[in-house]
């Protein structure tokens, strides 16, 4: 029982190391300029943007989305990495401002990081529990200074 164990746990460790090699290979202090698809698993918690161009070798990421009571200091106008206080997903409707973080890049998982960027006041914890995947897809893909912020979070 135990080897097997210690077989999964190297299969996982060995999984890690090849997204951490890709992601090394993408350039991320240059974002896409453009990006011309998505999906939503859910329109709060989590989004994917596909067919990206422009700028790096990133052609899709997918985002989480987070709702949070900290206001923070940044706008979708002046966008601004940040590390809230209390981050949880979306869905949970812990507060009205939505965040977005990288979740991967090109297929591969990147590390996970306590900075976020904060897109939006939705006006309710309840409309920030149901929308704030949907409202890190428009600002990404409408606002290029908050998809430059996503990707300088990731440095």
């Amino acid at each position: 029982m135990l080897g097997k164990f210690l077989i999964f746990y190297a299969a996982i460790l060995l999984i890690g190391d090849i997204n951490a090699a890709l992601l090394c290979e993408i350039d991320l202090s240059t974002p896409p300029n453009t990006c011309n698809n998505y999906s939503y698993t859910s329109y709060a918690d989590f989004a994917r943007l596909y067919n990206c161009s422009g700028g790096s070798s990133v052609t899709e990421f997918e985002l989480w989305a987070a709702c949070s009571p900290d206001v923070g200091s940044g706008s979708v106008n002046n966008p601004i990495v940040e590390t809230p206080s209390v981050v949880l997903p979306a869905s949970n409707a812990a507060g009205k401002y939505c965040y977005c973080q990288i979740k991967s890049i090109n297929g591969s998982d990147v590390p996970s990081s306590p900075r976020w960027v904060i897109v939006t006041d939705r006006g309710s914890a309840d409309a920030c529990a149901h929308h704030c995947a949907d409202s890190c897809v428009y600002y990404a893909m409408n606002y290029s200074g908050v998809l430059s912020a996503l990707f300088q979070a990731l440095q």
